[in-house]
């Protein structure tokens, strides 16, 4: 049985390479350095995994066995099983820090790198709390990224290390957005239930189409154009109507983010 214990312990120094990653991250490691070392990560990961899924297999026919063992390999399928079920939340939580460290190096964005401690989906507030807050720089009304830049929601209130996110499917949240459709549509984007995402009161001689990106329009104070939303999924529009009405699909990095960034913007800006 030496190869579930090595599978453990490479799964060990993944997970701890993962925390360094984090934690230089956070206190502001130059992100090439830090790229370099999320591919390392992902290479140690990757083996493991794999290893870890075959044994499981090979493990799982021996106890389909009648074998007098067979209490102690199902305890040690177990383990492998946890095991793996670790070393994948470590490289799902890498893989969306290295999407934060792209946008951030391709932005040049003053941005505060924040892990999501918590998470509502009840029907009277969809939110997120993050690690950060005003002693970080961050504050009301500021715009917060997932991935590569698509906005996911503004930040709503603010403690000294904490801070509440009102997520762009919430019933609250409004952002002025323009639609990609070649004339540059205007229009509110408004959040229904957590549900989804909608926009209203668009003329009828707007023409749109399922698959039209949805991005920030940079009218509204400290929320600058381009910034990512989603796409138009469906178009809601009567003869006798003067308008119409879209449905808008978020981008799958903005469903339960590990990582977000809160946008700051500069004085004046």
């Amino acid at each position: 049985m030496s190869r579930p214990r090595n599978i453990g312990n490479k799964t060990v120094a993944v997970a701890a390479v993962a925390a360094v990653l984090v934690v230089l991250h956070l206190v502001g490691i130059v992100p090439a350095v830090a790229s370099i070392i999320s591919t390392s990560l992902l290479r140690l990961a990757a083996p493991a995994y794999g290893a870890g899924v075959a044994l499981e297999e090979t493990v799982t026919g021996d106890a389909a066995m009648d074998c007098p063992c067979g209490a102690g390999i199902a305890a040690e399928l177990d383990r492998i099983r946890a095991e793996n079920a670790k070393l994948q939340s470590v490289l799902l939580e890498n893989e969306e820090l290295k999407a934060a460290l792209s946008f951030r190096e391709r932005e040049g964005d003053r941005a505060v790198l924040a892990r999501v401690v918590s998470e509502s989906t009840d029907d009277a507030f969809h939110g997120l709390v993050i690690d950060r807050g005003a002693d970080d720089g961050i504050a009301k009304g500021q715009p917060v990224i997932a991935g590569e830049g698509t906005m996911i929601g503004k930040i709503s209130s603010v403690g000294r290390n904490r801070a509440t996110i009102t997520l762009l499917t919430d019933t609250l949240s409004k952002l002025a957005v323009s639609i990609q459709n070649g004339t540059g549509t205007l229009g509110v984007l408004e959040g229904d239930r957590g549900l989804s995402m909608s926009i209203a009161l668009i003329p009828q001689n707007e023409r749109l189409s399922p698959g039209d990106a949805v991005i920030t329009s940079g009218v509204e104070p400290g929320i600058r154009r381009g910034l990512a939303v989603g796409v138009i999924e469906k178009i809601y529009m009567q003869t006798q109507d003067p308008f119409q009405t879209a449905t808008v699909s978020p981008f799958a990095v903005a469903k339960h983010p590990v990582f977000v960034q809160v946008l700051i913007a500069e004085e004046g800006v």
